[in-house]
């Protein structure tokens, strides 16, 4: 999983800092988290299981770099410090609480439920994203808003 945060976190960077294709690289990088959290029920096999979680965590990545940026962007000044100390707390509170799943899981079903209510549970936030105007997500537009008025302000 490491590795695959590593080198998505080289991508990710190199993509989100040219500006473009913020939607689409949100969509398909959910929509590949959510079959590879799925596929990994599906194999006994350790060095496929070993790639499969590389995967996760190099489609993972491409949220998780995007969300402080994101953050920092949109938000009200007031309403930043909060809002990226929930961002930075999200990460460590879902891993305790898919451990927490996976426990309950593993106690009456079997482990592969907590990847299946995992990677089902993306689905909601693909459509979230689907649905969502580009121009809430996307920071070059944005930051060219704000440069805009500023620059306006000056005159």
């Amino acid at each position: 999983m490491f590795a695959g945060l590593t080198v998505g976190s080289v991508v990710a960077s190199g993509l989100y800092s040219k500006g473009h294709l913020i939607k689409p690289t949100l969509c398909a990088s959910i929509i590949f988290n959510a079959i590879s959290l799925l596929l990994f029920t599906t194999s006994t096999s350790y060095y496929y299981l070993v790639f499969l979680r590389g995967l996760t965590g190099f489609f993972q990545v491409f949220l998780v770099v995007y969300q402080p940026v994101w953050t920092d962007t949109f938000c009200k000044e007031g309403f930043k410090s909060i809002a990226l100390t929930i961002n930075m707390l999200a990460a460590p509170l879902g891993i305790v609480g898919g451990y927490l799943l996976t426990w309950v899981m593993n106690k009456k079903y079997s482990w592969e439920w907590s990847f299946y209510i995992q990677g089902l549970g993306l689905i909601p936030c693909f459509v979230f994203i689907v649905l969502m105007p580009a121009k809430y997500l996307n920071i070059t537009i944005a930051n060219e808003a704000k440069n805009k008025i500023k620059k306006d302000v000056e005159i």
